[in-house]
């Protein structure tokens, strides 16, 4: 069973790159839901998701489990 990077990397390899903004994800793309003092990506998931990302990947314990979301810790 692969880990959760080997699967990550899989992904990412497979995606057409990778983005960090939810506004402008291009389709295909993996989003990675950044957070910090003053904003918190993993709100802008579903926005990220209808604009085309194959995933998001976020560190919110409450989006383990969701569809299209990879948990990291």
């Amino acid at each position: 069973m692969k880990n959760q990077f080997e699967e990550l990397y899989s992904i990412i390899r497979k995606s057409r790159g990778i983005s960090i903004d939810s506004r402008t994800i291009k389709a295909g793309q993996v989003f990675f839901a950044l957070t910090g003092e003053n904003f918190d990506g993993s709100k802008f998931i579903d926005q990220a998701i209808q604009n085309g990302a194959l995933i998001a990947v976020s560190s919110d314990i409450n989006l383990k489990g969701k569809e299209n979301v990879i948990y990291v810790d």
